[in-house]
């Protein structure tokens, strides 16, 4: 069972803030002297933030996930209670879906043709792929050859 508590890593091993905070969590942090501002303004220490999650990363991926249908509606719902809280295991079923909608959520650049023929390149996903691997290896899934 994943342990939606456990602190998301940097690839040099160190912990770092929530990625999206909301605007509440901001407006609580402490104030700094913000080194920009010539006029010696202040700004929130953003250092501060609780730090990055992975059950803060899940929902976050499940916030973004563009749903095709009604039952994924469900599904989304339904792992994002158990994340916030985790009694009992995923049904195999969510847990396939929660693991296609992190793979998803891998920020890529996508090339696409328009109808002319003229290519584009379209931004996808919302975390790095080395912050979703982890969550990724929480649940068990390994890497493929």
């Amino acid at each position: 069972m994943i342990n939606y508590k456990k602190t998301i890593k940097s690839l040099r091993g160190e912990e770092f803030p929530k990625t999206f905070p909301t605007q509440k969590e901001i407006e609580k942090l402490p104030k700094r002297k913000n080194p920009n501002d010539p006029k010696g303004g202040e700004m929130p220490d953003i250092d501060k933030l609780e730090r990055e999650s992975m059950g803060n990363v899940v929902l976050n991926c499940l916030a973004a996930h563009k749903c095709e249908n009604k039952k994924e509606g469900f599904f989304i719902n339904m792992i994002a209670a158990h994340v916030m809280d985790p009694k009992a295991e995923l049904k195999d079923k969510l847990q396939k879906f929660l693991i296609e909608v992190l793979e998803d959520s891998i920020h890529r650049i996508e090339k696409t043709k328009d109808k002319d023929g003229k290519e584009t390149e379209i931004e996808r996903g919302v975390y790095a792929g080395w912050i979703v691997s982890q969550i990724l290896a929480e649940l068990g899934v390994e890497a493929e050859d």
